[in-house]
């Protein structure tokens, strides 16, 4: 299967290959892979989901033809990116959205975090379980929680992953309680099935 997948990216990776430019052959293969089988398809059905119709001009062909031209270091210009772009429009747009950080279509973890999910969290994301848990130092995440909840720091994605974690961590705790005590009374085939039906 794995050659199958290969065999259909193949002819992007040979034409990527006849770029001088490193740079813009990585482009390259982002453009024709990345892009239109990840990126647009999430930013098209979020969309659609909300009947909000969206454009992307800098899609345009001529347009994209155009850039593939430029010189990569143009792009990439040391670490910043879309160098070229910013140098344009630097007279046009302030230095606070020409260089402010990437924002993706996420959900608003951040904010749930603070608000809707913060008892939740509190419940299962404190001092109590994770030393119960035995897996990770309390002092660390109580700082990434304190700094998230007093908005010095969006520390989001870390104590959301830890949260999950510990919901996963408490109900397997739970499931291999009820799986003991049900094996004792009904034998090993009875509590598979029971907790297959779950």
């Amino acid at each position: 299967e794995q050659e199958n997948v290969y065999h259909l990216l193949e002819p992007y990776f040979e034409r990527a290959r006849q770029f001088d430019d490193p740079i813009n052959a990585q482009l390259y293969l982002d453009f024709r892979t990345y892009l239109p089988d990840d990126i647009l398809v999430k930013v098209d059905r979020m969309s659609m989901a909300v009947s909000l119709e969206t454009r992307v001009p800098f899609l345009d062909g001529a347009f994209v033809s155009w850039v593939f031209q430029l010189p990569g270091k143009w792009k990439l210009h040391g670490f910043q990116t879309k160098w070229i772009l910013k140098r344009a429009q630097s007279s046009r747009l302030p230095k606070s959205i020409l260089y402010r950080e990437k924002q993706g279509f996420s959900i608003p973890m951040k904010n749930w975090l603070r608000k809707e999910m913060r008892s939740f969290l509190h419940d299962h994301l404190n001092e109590t379980h994770v030393r119960q848990t035995g897996l990770f130092e309390w002092e660390p995440i109580h700082q990434w929680i304190q700094e998230h909840e007093q908005f010095i720091e969006d520390h989001a994605h870390r104590i959301w992953a830890l949260l999950l974690f510990q919901v996963w961590y408490e109900r397997m705790k739970e499931f291999r309680k009820w799986a003991h005590a049900e094996n004792e009374k009904d034998g090993l085939e009875d509590t598979v099935r029971k907790a297959l039906s779950l």
